[in-house]
């Protein structure tokens, strides 16, 4: 039964994701924020979104590497935890640029279009969950970002009830961008 839910679970989710490509060099690596825990832990997301994002800077496909999330709940910052994931992980603290004010996806982008800016940039690969990598590539575009997208992990990651809930909440999360956007 669980095969037949997560064959279904696939079909719902395809025309969320973007089709893997091959990633060319860009001038920023930005890894968007996610969950951090009361405690301060990082969500296993967070942590494979970070960890991805290294990876990509340190195969020289970016300069630097952008984390971007503020105070969504709690008191710790998505951005402070990403910095610390990300030097853990072997990162120079001059190649690791935080943001601690973004509180979604469009604020993501309007943070790191004004870093970019000021460093005149203009490429980026976004990195983050395989359902929101399509919507966010599109709003980081819309801001006048050349993005390219990278998912930090397979949608076959999911267990049964996130892959349900992942793609409920980008299902949503389209509509309302649609509906502001315009």
């Amino acid at each position: 039964m669980e095969q037949l839910g997560k064959l279904l679970l696939n079909q719902l989710g395809n025309p969320l994701t973007e089709p893997t490509a091959a990633l060319h060099p860009a001038d920023v690596v930005v890894v968007l924020g996610s969950v951090v825990y009361p405690d301060g832990q990082p969500s296993q997301g967070l942590r494979l979104r970070v960890s991805h994002g290294v990876n990509l800077v340190k195969q020289g496909l970016g300069k630097f590497l952008f984390v971007t999330g503020g105070q969504v709940s709690g008191l710790f910052i998505e951005g402070e935890v990403m910095k610390s994931l990300a030097l853990a992980d072997g990162l120079e603290e001059e190649q690791i640029i935080v943001d601690t004010l973004a509180l979604s996806t469009v604020e993501n982008a309007q943070k790191t279009k004004e870093f970019m800016t000021s460093k005149q940039l203009n490429t980026a690969i976004v990195v983050t969950s395989p359902y929101h990598l399509k919507r966010a590539v599109l709003i980081f575009q819309d801001a006048g970002i050349q993005a390219q997208g990278s998912a930090a992990f397979s949608p076959d990651d999911y267990s049964l009830n996130s892959h349900a809930n992942a793609i409920a909440h980008e299902y949503l999360a389209w509509l309302k961008y649609f509906i502001t956007a315009f």
